[in-house]
């Protein structure tokens, strides 16, 4: 792996952070509890363009939101790398500020159990990738998921963790009450 001036490279995410913080602000208009952290995985090319850019560490439960971040930092443009491509590291810690509400929480168990309905279409959605995936969920007071979200072991596993997302968005579960409730399950 190449290197790339630490300096450097902090000036090009401070001057995006405004941005990321513009994906988190959009959504949480939509979803008032929407906290967590974001940590994501920048790999910049021999030529300074990024190749791909992941969340490797997701507590935020909006694949959205961690999309429009993920776009964010590819369009990002490094100095070229010394040595070869090199990797970058950056996380944002989203916590709604002291106004909002955070979510309730709800047992996992609960989740677990409806996702046995799914099993099908989640085998499909993996092809047989048996890395767990951690899924963060909410879940709004009809019972719906209005958001879910999840790192990403490789940037090849992009398509298949929308699969599963899409999968956990379509459950329905029991009323968590008259505020939106929040858990992190693991599917094999």
């Amino acid at each position: 792996m190449g290197s790339l001036d630490p300096a450097r490279v902090r000036r090009i995410l401070r001057d995006a952070e405004a941005s990321m913080l513009a994906c988190y602000t959009r959504r949480v208009e939509a979803l008032p509890c929407l906290a967590g952290r974001v940590a994501l995985r920048i790999r910049v090319g021999e030529d300074g363009a990024v190749r791909w850019a992941i969340p490797t560490e997701s507590t935020l439960g909006d694949r959205a939101t961690e999309r429009c971040m993920v776009e964010t930092a590819a369009a990002l443009r490094f100095e070229p790398p010394c040595g070869g491509e090199a990797e970058v590291a950056y996380s944002l810690d989203l916590d709604g500020g002291p106004d909002r509400r955070p979510a309730t929480d709800v047992a996992a168990q609960r989740v677990e159990t409806a996702l046995r309905t799914r099993r099908t279409a989640l085998a499909t959605c993996r092809h047989g990738d048996a890395t767990p995936l951690r899924v963060t969920l909410y879940v709004a007071p009809d019972g719906s998921i209005p958001a879910a979200g999840a790192a990403l072991s490789s940037h090849e596993a992009r398509e298949m963790t929308d699969c599963v997302l899409r999968e956990v968005q379509a459950l329905r579960l029991p009323t968590p009450g008259s505020w939106y409730a929040r858990t992190t399950v693991t599917i094999p």
